[in-house]
């Protein structure tokens, strides 16, 4: 696996990476669940360079990866099921102590709900050349509950070849414990001239010159810069012997290339001559990693500063360490006047919080803030992240406002269908009335109110009932209700008014002593072919009445209009079919009225009774088609009339007249003669 080859210090890096990868996955709820980021997980899982587990909270291995797979020698889907308590990976300490599974990394966070970091266990072999050695590290991963984790996310990498170089140095470290130190440095050996007189192995490997060579040879020819750099006359009386001088240079090596090089020089006595003892490191790979850590520390800063969310960094006396671009637009100041500042918004606890945004408009601006512990500096201080959810907050209080505005509507479809309801099914006009009554003051909110209808005079009010909502009232309700005030103006206009500050208007000196208090009133008329014969009054509505309970109200008071419309119209209806039942009985001749659908006789006058020769109460029930069986009809010439052609049917099914039809109609034995007039149904 390439992991083996990277450092112990890349593996951490990669580690962590992961962490803080996995840290900001936007799990829902805090757990890893759902197509969509079951899908994003596999890859996640799949990318990572290490071994990575995620275990449940009983303990089995839910998830894995292919180099977890390498490392233990286990195919994936066997790994999956397993427990810390298989002996697959029974473990070891550094010490060599065997491990039980409860102390296994990943159930040390079950059990604290805190991350275990670099841990270093080894797989168990009866061989401890064979031990593969693993650095852990464990994150939980919390669901509702965030007392205890639901899963444990474990990632790890292979660090058997850096335990082994771990032993390797030990046990020269004993053999060699003089040149420990120096051990991978060029040791040169010089005079005060700079001519070389003695080197190591480690020397002619690097600077790919032989040990003969060395020693004919001057430190100028390594370090074309030596002899402008070291005067021998004023150089070296400052330096004292055996503190050693650390120095940066380029040296040359035999093929030409130039190597940048560590230069530790030590003043020495050598046989009685003082000389100079160099020690030369190769620092390539450390000008490398230096410039590869800028590198990754520039793309940091270049992720964090172009984060759409603003990323602080507070100190542990909550002063702003660090502050990105964004950071600037929220709290509307540079980044300069951040630095250094007090944060000044209370961090609580670490959960999220709803904190208001700077906004340099009328409009507010919220974000949502995540605060966690992190490490700036080598010193302990909080990580920092405003989300702007501003949009996302205006979106929720548009929603709640569309629902308030449906469930306003849907009431309101519900009063109205509630009064057309009644309208059609009450048969006096007051109950009807006082339904739509109650239906308007529940929707609109208010507490008080009356229906009455104008008087015949036009000059008073007849009132039909008076509601009031509670509230004391000692006037009399039969004492006249003059037109005048805001119900006048009503009157007059035959829109709907109101009146907020009712108490200290011009209309409150209407008002007679010991009415019901009145903060706010209003007035819907009761319009019938653009006359208004009638209030609804409303009052005593918490915080006033508006336009849109205004034309509600008109509404009602249409629908009031209709009811008192439909009553008057159902009561001349009455009158005049009682006249007409009068002047039909009152005929000298026989009339019939017949039912258009089925040709049931439905009225007859006392003529036609005596025509028909049949029990008044069983007329009703012969049906058209049996009427000939009844009254057997033949035209003048004694020609029987056909079902079909008798003027009744003619009428009722075919929409025919018949006018002086002359016909002869058999009676208990003896005919009469008669003309038939027949219309069918208007």
């Amino acid at each position: 696996m390439n992991d083996r080859k990277k450092t112990k210090s890349q593996l951490l890096e990669e580690l962590e990476i992961l962490r803080a990868r996995l840290e900001n996955a936007d799990f829902p709820e805090g757990k890893m669940k759902g197509t969509i980021h079951e899908k994003r997980l596999s890859s996640l899982f799949a990318s990572v360079q290490c071994g990575v587990l995620l275990q449940s909270a009983d303990g089995r291995i839910i998830r894995t990866n292919k180099i977890a797979s390498d490392i233990f020698g286990i195919p994936e889907k066997e790994i999956k099921g397993r427990t810390s308590h298989d002996p697959v990976w029974e473990m070891v300490d550094e010490s060599g102590t065997p491990v039980p599974g409860t102390e296994h990394p990943s159930m040390i966070t079950f059990q604290t709900g805190k991350p275990v970091r670099n841990a270093v266990r080894g797989l168990f072999s009866d061989k401890p050349e064979k031990t593969t050695w693993l650095l852990i590290n464990t994150e939980p991963v919390f669901g509702a509950d965030e007392s205890h984790p639901e899963e444990v996310l474990i990632t790890f990498a292979d660090i058997t070849e850096f335990k082994k170089l771990e032993s390797s140095c030990l046990a020269h470290e004993t053999r060699f414990k003089a040149l420990a130190d120096q051990s991978a440095d060029c040791l040169i050996i010089h005079d005060l001239d700079g001519n070389i007189k003695e080197v190591n192995d480690q020397s002619c490997r690097i600077y790919q010159y032989s040990r003969t060579e060395f020693l004919e040879m001057n430190v100028a020819d390594l370090d074309p810069g030596y002899t402008q750099a070291v005067d021998s006359g004023a150089f070296w009386k400052e330096i004292n012997p055996y503190e050693p001088v650390l120095v940066e240079s380029r040296h040359q090596k035999k093929d030409g290339s130039v190597i940048p090089v560590e230069v530790r020089l030590n003043l020495i006595d050598l046989k009685g001559k003082r000389m100079v003892m160099t020690l030369c490191r190769d620092i390539s790979e450390r000008l490398n990693f230096l410039r590869e850590a800028k590198r990754h520390k520039n793309n940091f800063l270049n992720i964090i500063e172009n984060n759409p969310d603003a990323v602080i960094v507070i100190d542990k006396d909550q002063n702003i360490s660090y502050a990105n671009s964004v950071a600037s637009i929220v709290f509307g100041r540079s980044k300069d006047d951040l630095l250094g500042k007090p944060f000044g918004v209370p961090l609580g606890d670490l959960s999220p919080t709803e904190i208001q945004l700077f906004s340099p408009g009328d409009k507010p601006s919220f974000g949502e803030m995540r605060i966690v512990d992190t490490e700036w500096e080598s010193k302990e201080a909080w990580l920092v992240m405003i989300r702007d959810i501003t949009d996302k907050k205006n979106a929720e209080n548009s929603k709640n406002e569309l629902l308030r505005q449906l469930k306003e509507k849907a009431a309101e479809t519900e009063a109205f269908l509630s009064s057309a309801n009644s309208i059609l099914n009450d048969s006096d006009f007051k109950t009807t009335a006082r339904h739509i009554y109650d239906c308007c003051v529940k929707l609109c909110g208010a507490k008080s109110g009356y229906v009455a209808l104008l008087s015949e005079d036009g000059g008073q009010n007849d009132l039909l009932f008076l509601e009031s909502g509670g509230l004391p009232c000692s006037v009399d309700p039969s004492l006249p209700m003059p037109v005048r005030g805001l119900r006048n103006e009503v009157y007059q206009s035959g829109k709907a008014l109101f009146e907020n500050n009712f108490s200290k208007s011009e209309w409150q000196r209407f008002m007679p002593e010991g009415h019901v208090a009145l903060e706010n009133v209003m007035f819907a008329p009761l319009n019938i072919e653009g006359k208004t014969l009638g209030v609804m009054g409303i009052a005593n509505k918490e915080g006033g009445f508006t336009r849109e309970d205004a034309v509600r109200a008109t509404a009602f008071g249409d629908l009031a209009a209709i009811a008192l419309n439909k009553t008057r119209t159902t009561e001349a209806l009455h009158t005049e079919r009682r006249l007409l039942n009068f002047a039909i009985d009152q005929m000298p001749i026989p009339v019939i009225i017949a039912n258009a659908p089925n040709g049931r006789i439905i009225k007859f006058n006392p003529g036609a009774l005596e025509l028909m020769a049949q029990p008044a109460e069983s007329i009703s029930e012969i049906s058209l088609e049996d009427h000939p069986k009844y009254w057997p009809a033949s035209y003048p010439d004694g020609q029987p009339f056909k079902p079909s052609e008798m003027p009744l049917f003619l009428a009722v099914n075919e929409g025919k007249t018949t006018l002086n039809q002359e016909m002869i109609i058999l009676q208990e034995g003896r005919e009469r003669w008669g003309f038939s007039k027949r219309r069918p149904p208007a």
